[in-house]
């Protein structure tokens, strides 16, 4: 657990590690992250809720909680990913596409590969 000013954040998989103890484990994390919501954003609370503990036992991502060091309340989550994301672009919209190009890298290769398949 890490402390600054007025949070803290733990790894979910500091929960995970307790296994199935109703008071620290596992449930008691499910418990905790399903109370938390997001009304200007409802798939951020929907990832938390649905995504992120069995990402983090995949080795897929890792979920730390962010609480109120005062009252003790789950103010948020950040994820952070342990494996690139792939994205075919025929799968996605243009607007998509852009936004992806963004933050994201092209991989050239796959691009040639897959465009020389197609001639």
């Amino acid at each position: 657990m890490a402390v600054k000013d007025s949070f803290f954040y733990i790894n979910i998989r500091d929960y995970l590690a307790l296994g199935t103890d109703d008071e620290a484990g596992e449930p008691e994390l499910v418990r905790t992250i399903s109370e938390f919501s997001c009304p200007q954003n409802p798939d951020v609370a929907n990832f938390l809720k649905k995504n992120a503990v069995e990402f983090t036992k995949k080795s897929q991502s890792v979920t730390y909680i962010v609480f109120s060091v005062e009252s003790k309340e789950l103010l948020g989550y950040f994820t952070l990913a342990l494996k690139p994301l792939s994205v075919r672009g025929e799968t996605v919209s243009k607007t998509t596409k852009r936004k992806l190009l963004r933050i994201s890298e092209l991989d050239e290769l796959y691009s040639a590969f897959h465009n020389a398949n197609h001639l």
